[in-house]
């Protein structure tokens, strides 16, 4: 085979794990306290209309919590991170992180293997916002995954797509999390 023919073949195998996930706004009121020893993180209930073109994934709420919880604590493992528990509050914790999915879509998984490239992906959204003890909010975010695949590539099933875009979404979350400042010039450059 011809190299370009094998340079086009490897371009199109990276771009199926390759995820977009540009955050559509990050928002950060003041920089976060110097002295942070412990954050709590929250999580909202999905709300009606949010979950499409997937089943059984009534529990990803607090699944994303597990996985933000975990990514924070690889980041920040000085951090006490905990996850809430509904019926109590969280008024001794340093920082308070309130997670939200608004959107989660599976696609559709016969649109991205036989056509590709955008057709049919799946999209997930999130809301991640950071409080001080206070209840002051410090910044805020609304974070979005979702793959692109070259035309029969990506075969995973629907549930299986959004819980891989649950996981990136945690990863981006945490990174927010640990340093509001940093990850905004990151993603939309020191200008902003």
């Amino acid at each position: 085979m011809k190299r370009t023919t094998w340079a086009l073949l490897a371009l199109c195998c990276a771009a199926c794990v390759s995820t977009s996930g540009a955050p559509e706004r990050v928002n950060v009121v003041t920089p976060m306290p110097r002295e942070i020893g412990s954050i709590l993180i929250q999580v909202a209930p999905m709300k009606a209309g949010s979950m499409k073109n997937i089943q059984g994934l009534n529990d990803a709420p607090q699944r994303f919590a597990r996985e933000v919880m975990a990514a924070l604590k690889l980041k920040r493992p000085d951090w006490q991170i905990a996850l809430a528990d509904p019926t109590a509050g969280g008024a001794n914790a340093d920082l308070l992180v309130a997670a939200e999915i608004l959107e989660m879509d599976g696609g559709s998984a016969s649109s991205r293997f036989w056509i590709g490239f955008g057709a049919g992906k799946a999209r997930s959204t999130a809301q991640v916002s950071i409080r001080d003890r206070d209840g002051r909010e410090l910044a805020s975010a609304i974070l979005s995954q979702a793959p692109s695949c070259p035309t029969g590539a990506c075969t995973e099933s629907n549930e299986a797509m959004v819980l891989a875009n649950l996981k990136d979404l945690a990863a981006d979350a945490a990174a927010f999390i640990s340093n509001p400042i940093e990850f905004r010039q990151r993603v939309h450059g020191a200008s902003k």
